[in-house]
């Protein structure tokens, strides 16, 4: 026979569990927001990424060209 006691006890395990999912999904949420924000993050960088590059091209391109007048100048 299941007594009063043992009602309780499972009331209070089922709390706990209650209380544990709750938690959990809270935290899973932050957990989402965090990984969007941080995908925002890393597609600015990819971005600067790829505009840094391309500034790198044209630096070298006019570098290169300077060189080039200067070698026909001697």
């Amino acid at each position: 026979m299941i007594t009063l006691g043992q009602i309780r006890l499972l009331e209070e395990k089922i709390e706990e569990v209650i209380a544990k999912i709750q938690s959990l999904e809270e935290e899973n949420k932050g957990l989402l927001d965090k990984n969007s924000a941080l995908k925002k993050e890393r597609e600015n960088l990819l971005f600067r990424i790829a505009s840094f590059e391309a500034d790198q091209e044209q630096i070298e391109k006019g570098i290169l060209n300077a060189l080039d007048k200067l070698n026909t100048m001697e």
